[in-house]
């Protein structure tokens, strides 16, 4: 999906970079679960060379430093556009790996949160009022292994400060519920835009952490090569589901296609929840690509929804309730 203007940036980005000067990505339509709607599509290639160029941007132009400043010195953005340069591989040959830091808990994690609020929940709205995600033009909700969170927050959450500041989007740490261990729900709400945005530097950042944390990423045999494999889980809203996974699930099938990653519609985690999880995994860059085209599906339907004078996130009556497309 095009319709994003993360998406189209990162296309622009690319071509400047890496493409022919002047050549544009080739349009293709795509029909929606419904037969109604037609959501547009890049070439493979291009999306995911367009992905890779972002990612380059967003591991050098979002490295903060313990006072929440963006660090510009040569030395650094050097380090920063090999890294990116690589996104699916460990160390280089011949190197030493750092040593594993040690697993922040989930209670060390409760703790921090607790104790700063504003880390959790970020600034407050201008009204005094609470923020309000239904009222976004996409929200969704990542669920991460605790030290992912802790690579988020950063030296004293100037990390997790400086993706707020720079995306615009709103984000909020939910506590553990029950069963959830040592993984959270990050709550994400903005434009289509923004949310593309942050999603771009969250990866960015458990992208860093990966080498010495291996509840990050694993290391995986793919095609003969080791590479580092992310798997990540996306709740969102159920209705909108049948959109992602498309009829016949021509949808889902074009996103495994393009991204190369493992994409799967899960089961409801109960027969009246209002969302449903996505779980992504494989490298990096493809699931970012991945991603991407589902947060561009999710704010489509949302409009489309809102434009019916429906709100997105009520819960549809069981008597109303369609069967769920076969996803492929």
């Amino acid at each position: 999906p095009g319709n994003c203007p993360g998406h189209r940036r990162a296309i622009r980005d690319m071509q400047d970079d890496d493409a022919v000067p002047g050549k544009r990505p080739a349009a293709v339509e795509e029909v929606s679960a419904d037969g109604a709607i037609k959501i547009p599509r890049v070439d493979a290639d291009l999306i995911q060379a367009a992905a890779l160029g972002a990612a380059r941007a967003l591991v050098s132009k979002w490295d903060v430093g313990a006072n929440g400043e963006s660090t510009g010195s040569p030395q650094i953005a050097a380090q920063a556009s090999r890294r990116a340069s690589k996104w699916d591989s460990g160390p280089a040959p011949g190197s030493i790996a750092p040593a594993p830091v040690a697993a922040m808990s989930a209670a060390a994690v409760d703790a921090i949160l607790q104790h700063n609020p504003a880390l959790a929940d970020g600034p407050p709205l201008a009204s005094g009022q609470p923020i309000d995600f239904d009222a976004a033009d996409v929200q969704l909700k990542l669920y991460l292994h605790c030290d992912v969170i802790s690579a988020l927050l950063g030296p004293e959450g100037s990390t997790i400060v400086a993706i707020r500041a720079r995306s615009s989007c709103r984000i909020k740490i939910l506590p553990g519920g029950p069963g959830a261990v040592s993984f959270r729900f990050v709550q994400l709400g903005g434009s289509c835009e923004d949310v593309c945005s942050t999603i771009g530097l969250i990866l960015a950042e458990m992208h860093k952490a990966c080498s010495t944390n291996p509840n990050v990423c694993t290391s995986e045999k793919m095609h003969g090569d080791a590479v580092m494999s992310y798997t990540i889980k996306m709740l969102v809203l159920t209705a909108a589901c049948g959109s992602v996974i498309g009829k016949g699930g021509s949808v889902i099938l074009g996103i495994r296609s393009k991204s190369n990653c493992v994409v799967k519609v899960e089961d409801l985690p109960t027969p009246d929840a209002t969302e449903r999880p996505i779980s992504f995994v494989g490298p990096v860059e493809r699931v970012h690509v991945a991603m991407l085209d589902v947060v561009s599906i999710i704010g489509t339907f949302i409009k489309q929804i809102r434009a019916k004078g429906l709100t997105p996130g009520a819960p549809i009556p069981q008597s109303e309730r369609k069967p769920q497309p076969d996803q492929g």
